[in-house]
C-alpha cells in the first residue's frame, strides 16, 4: 500500500502514508462528514470507506480521555481517575478533607459572555463547595467573577457574584451519587448589564436566571472544582465544555478529530471520528506547498519527497558533522501556555544527541528543548535552569513518529508534558522553572552544527491546546494493472494506465508502450485563459490576531465578522478582454448567497494577514444568490479585470451563516480567474 487519501464533506483534504491524518480546519458548530480511500503505488484506489459526520463545538474542551489534566493551565490536588466515570474510560476527581481541589484554564483571549458545561456527581458532602468558578485572567489565580456551588444543608444549588458579594439559593436540589449535567451562562457587559443563567440536568433553574453587575470585569479564566481550604467533599467531573453558545444536553466535548479505524473483508476502510475546533491553532505546515516559507528562517533543513509520513513532502535534516539543520518560526503572540506537534522519523543517529524541537522566548533565547540522546532515548534540556531529563523511552529508527509537547510558562511552578506516539512519558511530565518569558519561536530540527543525524519531519502543529490525530486504517486494496499508451491534449504524449482489482496479494504490472508524436502548440491572440491564486485566506473577528493563510478553506460569515481575500496575478494574456469570471468551489451552502468586492492594497501577505491587518474592502464586484454544497459558483468579473495586472478581491455574506469554499491549498478545487479574450 501506498497510503491513503481523507476527504471532507467529498473533498479531498490530504494523504497520509501512515496510520493517522490531523485536520486542523474545522470551525466550531459546522457540520464535517468524513472518508477515507486506500491508495496503491500506481495511485489507484479502493471504494470510499462509510461516511462520518461531526460538529466540532467549543472554544475549550476536556473529557479526560488523555489520562491527565495537561489541557487546563494549572491544576492544584484534582487528579484523574477510572472509579467514577460519565463517559469513556477517564474522569476528574477531587477528595477534600481540607485541601483544594480545582483545575484552572487561561483563556487565550477574554471574554465578555460564555457558557461553562460540566458533568458532575457528588459522592460525599460535609460542607459547602462550588462546583465551577468563573474568574478574570489577572496573574496568579485572578479575580473570582462568578461562583455555582451546592449548599451542605439542603444540597440546593446557589450562585456567588464575588464582585457584588452577592449570593442566590435555589430550591433546586442535587442528589448524591447520580451523575448531573450542569451549564451555566455568564454574561459580562458592564456595571448593570451583566446576566446569569442556569441550568441542572437540561432544565432551566429560574431562581438563578438574573440580572448581575460584575462592573467592567471580563472572563479571562475558569475553575473547576473547589479552590477554599478547610472544607470535606468527594466529587467527580466528566465532559467540560465551554463555547460562545449554548451547548445541546449530550453534545460530545471532544476537541480533535480522531478515526478509529478498522478494515472490512471487501477492503473498504471503515472509520468512526470526533472532532476538532482549530480556533487555538497558532502554527501549522504539512510541507505539501514543497518550500520552507511558512517559517521565519531556515538554515541547512529542505523540502524531499523520499521519506514522508503523509502527503508528497516533508522535511529533512542530514548533517554529517558539518553546519547545522533547522528552521524557525516567530510566533504572531508570545504565549505562557503552548502546545507543539510534530511527526519525525530518524533515518539515521551517529552516538550523538541532537535536537528534534525547541522552544524559544521571542529573542530566541532558547527555553526548552526535546531530544534524542547518544543512548537513542527521548529526553529534554531545561535550557533556562541548565538541566537535561532523560527517559526510558528508546526510539526507533526508520519508523515515523508522534512527539507532542506541553510547556506553561510560571517562574518556578511552570509544567512540562510530553507525549510519544500518543502515549504520556511519566520521566518527561512534571514541573519545571522555566522563567518569566514567555514562548515567541517555535524552533524545529538541530540548531547545533558538527553533529551527525539523519531525520525527516512532516505534519507540524502549534496550538493553545492539547493536538490530537485522526488515524486511518493500515489496509486497502490489492491491483492488477495494465497501462496502455493513449495520446492527451497536452503538449507530450502520456501513458494512461487501466485497472482492474483482483484478490491478488502484490500489485503486478504489465506494460507495453509505443511511440507517439510529441503535440505542439502556437500562441495566438484571443482565446481563454485560467488563472489560480497565487495568495489567499480568510479573516475572522474572533480570532483577531490568527493567520489562517495556510488552511485549504476559506470562509465567510456575517456575525462574527469572517471575509476571505484573494489575489491573481494575471499575465500573458492576449487580446481583449471580453469576459471574466471567478470560480469558486462551495463546502457548505447558505441561500444568502455571498458578495464580490474590490480590494486597492496589493500589499498584504497570504501567511501574515489577520483580521486586524487585513485591507479594507472596495466597491461591489458581482454577487451570487445562493451557495449550494458541492458546488461551483460562478461571478462575472470583467469590469474589474482588464488585462495583464494583479487583482486584489475580497469575498463576503450578507447572511449570519458562515459558508466554506475550498482554498488555493485544497489544490483539485482551487479558486479560478478565467479570463476570456478577443482578438
Amino acid at each position: 500500500m501506498a497510503g491513503y487519501e481523507v476527504f471532507r464533506n467529498g473533498v479531498r483534504i490530504g494523504a497520509a502514508n501512515g496510520t493517522s491524518y490531523l485536520d486542523l480546519t474545522t470551525q466550531p458548530g459546522v457540520a464535517y462528514s468524513y472518508s477515507v480511500v486506500a491508495m496503491d503505488v500506481a495511485g489507484l484506489s479502493s471504494t470510499p470507506s462509510n461516511t462520518v459526520t461531526v460538529t466540532p463545538i467549543g472554544l475549550f474542551n476536556d473529557d479526560f480521555e488523555s489520562n491527565s489534566l495537561s489541557r487546563w493551565t494549572s491544576v492544584t490536588n484534582l487528579t484523574v481517575q477510572q472509579q467514577e466515570v460519565f463517559g469513556g474510560s477517564y474522569a476528574a476527581r477531587g477528595t477534600s478533607s481540607g485541601l483544594p481541589m480545582y483545575a484552572q484554564k487561561l483563556l487565550s483571549a477574554p471574554q465578555t459572555e460564555l457558557y461553562y458545561r460540566i458533568r458532575f456527581k457528588i459522592l460525599s458532602q460535609s460542607q459547602t463547595f462550588n462546583l465551577l468558578k468563573f474568574r478574570t485572567g489577572d496573574p496568579g489565580n485572578g479575580k473570582s467573577l462568578l461562583g455555582v456551588f451546592v449548599n451542605s444543608n439542603t444540597r440546593y444549588l446557589g450562585l456567588r457574584n464575588d464582585i457584588a458579594l452577592q449570593t442566590t439559593t435555589s430550591t433546586t436540589r442535587v442528589s448524591l451519587g447520580a451523575w448531573h449535567e450542569l451549564q451555566v451562562r455568564a454574561r459580562m457587559t458592564g456595571p448593570t448589564g451583566g446576566e446569569t443563567e442556569v441550568w441542572l440536568d437540561g432544565i432551566r433553574v429560574d431562581s438563578l436566571t438574573t440580572t448581575q453587575s460584575f462592573d467592567s470585569n471580563r472572563i479571562g479564566r475558569l475553575q473547576l472544582g473547589e479552590n477554599g481550604p478547610n472544607l470535606s467533599f468527594d466529587v467527580a467531573f466528566d465532559d467540560v465544555t465551554v463555547d460562545t453558545q449554548f451547548i445541546p444536553s449530550g453534545t460530545s466535548p471532544t476537541i480533535t478529530p480522531t478515526f478509529t479505524a478498522t478494515a472490512s473483508q471487501t477492503s473498504t476502510p471503515t472509520s468512526t471520528l470526533t472532532s476538532v475546533s482549530s480556533g487555538s491553532l497558532l502554527f501549522s505546515d504539512d510541507f505539501e506547498s514543497g518550500n520552507l516559507l511558512q517559517w521565519t528562517n531556515v538554515q541547512g533543513l529542505i523540502v524531499q519527497s523520499q521519506h514522508v509520513a503523509s502527503g508528497a513532502y516533508a522535511a529533512r535534516g542530514t548533517n554529517a558533522a558539518g553546519p547545522a539543520t533547522y528552521t524557525r518560526k516567530t510566533l504572531a503572540a508570545s504565549q505562557n501556555d503552548l502546545y507543539y506537534r510534530i511527526r519525525f522519523k530518524v533515518i539515521s543517529q551517529a552516538a550523538n544527541t541532537f535536537n528534534l524541537l525547541k522552544l524559544r522566548s521571542a529573542v530566541n533565547t532558547p527555553i526548552v528543548g526535546l531530544s534524542i540522546n547518544n543512548n537513542g532515548r527521548l529526553s529534554y534540556r531545561n535550557d533556562v535552569a541548565g538541566r537535561s531529563v532523560n527517559s526510558t523511552v528508546s526510539v526507533s529508527q526508520g519508523s515515523w513518529h508522534t512527539l507532542q509537547v506541553h510547556v506553561r510558562i510560571a517562574d518556578a511552578v511552570g509544567r512540562i508534558d510530553v507525549w510519544y506516539d500518543g502515549t504520556p512519558v511519566t520521566a518527561l511530565s512534571q514541573t519545571e522553572a522555566f522563567g518569566t518569558n514567555p514562548i515567541g519561536v517555535l524552533q524545529l530540527g538541530e540548531n547545533t552544527p558538527g553533529l551527525t543525524y539523519d531525520v525527516a519531519f512532516d505534519d507540524i502543529a502549534a496550538s493553545t491546546d492539547f493536538i490530537e490525530t485522526v488515524t486511518v486504517p493500515p489496509h486497502g486494496p490489492t491491483i492488477t494493472l495494465t497501462p496502455t499508451a493513449t495520446q492527451t491534449g497536452t503538449s507530450t504524449s502520456t501513458n494512461t494506465p487501466t485497472a482492474t482489482l483482483t484478490g491478488t496479494a502484490t500489485p503486478t504490472i504489465t506494460a507495453t508502450s509505443t511511440h507517439t508524436p510529441t503535440l505542439t502548440s502556437t500562441l495566438t491572440p484571443g482565446g481563454s485563459f485560467t488563472f489560480v491564486p497565487t495568495a489567499d485566506a480568510y479573516v475572522y473577528a474572533t480570532n483577531p490576531t490568527t493567520n489562517f493563510g495556510a488552511l485549504t478553506v476559506l470562509r465567510v460569515d456575517a456575525s462574527p465578522d469572517m471575509r476571505s481575500y484573494l489575489r491573481f496575478n494575471v499575465q500573458g494574456v492576449n487580446g481583449t478582454v471580453s469576459r471574466a469570471t471567478l470560480r469558486i468551489y462551495a463546502n457548505s451552502a447558505s441561500t444568502a448567497g455571498i458578495s464580490l468586492w474590490r480590494v486597492s492594497d496589493n500589499t498584504w501577505r497570504e501567511s501574515t494577514l489577520n483580521y486586524n491587518n487585513a485591507p479594507a474592502v472596495g466597491s461591489l464586484i458581482g454577487s451570487s444568490p445562493s451557495v449550494s454544497t458541492g458546488t461551483w459558483i460562478n461571478i462575472d468579473v470583467t469590469a474589474f479585470i482588464t488585462g495583464n495586472g494583479t487583482y486584489n478581491l475580497a469575498l463576503t455574506t450578507p447572511g449570519s451563516t458562515a459558508i466554506s469554499f475550498a482554498s488555493r491549498q485544497a489544490v483539485t478545487n482551487a479558486p479560478q480567474l478565467i479570463v476570456e479574450t478577443t482578438p
